[in-house]
C-alpha cells in the first residue's frame, strides 16, 4: 500500500502523467478506517488507449519506491466536473 508519509501525491501524479497514454490524472490521499493514509489515482486515458491497470501499476513500479505505489488506479471516462466547472473532487473519493 502507498502511505503518504512515504511519497507525496505531486510526485505519483508526475509519474503518472509521464505515460504516453494518460490524458489527465489527479492524486487523491484517502484516511482509511484504520488511520492510514494512502493514495488513489484517478486517470482519464487518451482516445483509442488500451492500457489496463496492471500495465499501469507496472509502469508506476519502475518510477516509484516500492512503498509509494498508489493502492488504487481509478479510470474514468472523463472527470466529472463541479457546479463552476472545475474538477470534482467530493465526486471522486
Amino acid at each position: 500500500m502507498a502511505q503518504v508519509d512515504a511519497v507525496t501525491p505531486t510526485a505519483v501524479e508526475s509519474s503518472m502523467a509521464a505515460h504516453p497514454d494518460v490524458l489527465q490524472c489527479v492524486v487523491i490521499t484517502r484516511v482509511e478506517r484504520s488511520g492510514e493514509r494512502t493514495l488513489t489515482v484517478h486517470y482519464v486515458l487518451r482516445p483509442a488507449a488500451t492500457l489496463c491497470a496492471t500495465e499501469l501499476y507496472d509502469y508506476l513500479a519502475r518510477r516509484l519506491p516500492s512503498g509509494a505505489i498508489p493502492i488504487r488506479l481509478r479510470r474514468h471516462v472523463a472527470f466529472p466536473p463541479s457546479r463552476n466547472g472545475t474538477l470534482d473532487l467530493d465526486s471522486m473519493s
